[in-house]
């Protein structure tokens, strides 16, 4: 195994001991030598791959944007544009379903206490998802209502006001589903086209 390799493995496996951890008990309850025995590892170790706690929850949305990169490749043999863009932006939604709603939680009052001032435009991908949209609206796939740079703006806000209100109300609505209808309804196209 490659040293680059065996890294990524580590911070991988620090990430997910913690994850864990932060499903059981509260976030700010859950402590870095918590985390670090979790792990198996020294704080040192753990200070090599993350500045703080904090550093977890922002690596877990960085994580989620590569994974939609993956995706992308299997999406664009679907030979549909939207279905594409949905697969690149519900990576997002399955993965904060499979985090949970404290942990969301946790990433949104990180956000509200750090600067987030690019969002959307530093988002994983998001140059990507504007591509993706001018393609469907120029193939008929979606209507020429506005530019593709905007329909991508309002998509990527609606689905941060999705989920902080999923997160908010302790994930008591299916998250998926209602991404899929804010996608539906932003792109105006039926939510079973995709």
């Amino acid at each position: 195994m490659t040293r680059t390799k065996k890294a990524i493995d580590t911070k991988e496996h620090i990430r997910e001991c913690a994850i864990e951890l932060f499903k059981k008990a509260d976030y700010k309850d859950v402590t870095l030598l918590q985390i670090c025995e979790a792990a198996g590892i020294t704080k040192r170790t753990f200070y090599y791959h993350f500045e703080s706690k904090s550093d977890i929850i922002f690596d877990l949305m960085d994580d989620l944007g590569k994974k939609a990169e993956g995706i992308l490749e299997i999406a664009a043999l679907q030979q549909s544009n939207v279905k594409t863009l949905w697969a690149l932006m519900s990576v997002y939604s399955i993965g904060a379903s499979k985090y949970g709603p404290k942990i969301m939680q946790q990433y949104y009052i990180h956000l509200l206490e750090g600067s987030d001032a690019d969002f959307p435009y530093s988002a994983y991908l998001y140059n990507t998802a504007v591509e993706v949209v001018a393609l469907a609206q120029n193939t008929g796939e979606i209507p020429d209502y506005d530019t593709p740079e905007n329909i991508t703006y309002l998509l990527y806000h609606s689905f941060r006001s999705v989920g902080i209100t999923w997160a908010s109300q302790g994930g008591k609505t299916d998250l998926i589903e209602d991404f899929r209808r804010v996608f539906a309804i932003t792109l105006h196209i039926d939510s079973h086209s995709f």
